[in-house]
């Protein structure tokens, strides 16, 4: 019920005070672990945006020769894609 949802809420001013870890970036001020979301207008260029960022990750190399990049592993997805 409504009761026992407000009763597990976090009030503001404890939010506002928590100490949270830095957060661990696999492209260095640009990208961090977690969920990143990618938007923009049809063909704008995301997904060689995405490609490319994916390339430079799996490779170790800057990404677009200003950001440090963290090496790791990538899998990339291109669904949207229509092949044959």
């Amino acid at each position: 019920t409504k009761i026992r949802i407000l009763s597990k809420l976090t009030p503001a001013n404890e939010i506002l005070n928590m100490e949270y870890h830095k957060p661990e970036f696999i492209i260095d001020e640009l990208i961090s672990t977690g969920l990143v979301l990618i938007c923009g207008r049809p063909k704008v260029g995301k997904s060689w945006f995405v490609l490319r960022m994916c390339i430079d990750i799996a490779s170790g190399n800057n990404f677009l020769g200003k950001f440090k990049v963290n090496y790791t592993k990538v899998a990339y997805f291109a669904l949207e894609d229509n092949i044959g």
